[in-house]
């Protein structure tokens, strides 16, 4: 849970930060959802060398979650409900099972 906590955390600073208009603090460069991306392209390939067993597939999705959030013009409430679907997919849930009514 600490992991999804910091991910939400992560996520909404960052699309505060773009649409806020935020700088770099040493270089006075604007944050961008272009240079998110170029961050992320930078970034993503080498995640499998850091965290063991990731797959490529997961990394992508997260990378399409992520660059779609900053674009919004507010973020989503939370970033596990919109990936519970993706997860319990992946992970073999039942089809009858996958969908949570709360």
């Amino acid at each position: 849970m600490e992991d999804a906590a910091t991910a939400e955390i992560t996520r909404v600073q960052l699309w505060q930060w773009v649409h806020y208009g935020m700088r770099i603090a040493d270089t006075g460069v604007p944050i961008t959802t272009e240079s998110i991306d170029k961050l992320i392209a930078e970034v993503a390939p080498g995640l499998g060398k850091i965290v063991g067993g990731l797959k490529a597939e997961d990394v992508n999705v997260a990378v399409e979650y992520l660059k779609g959030q900053i674009r919004r013009p507010w973020p989503s409430e939370f970033l596990t409900s919109d990936l519970m679907g993706y997860l319990a997919i992946r992970d073999g849930v039942e089809p009858a099972l996958q969908r949570a009514a709360l």
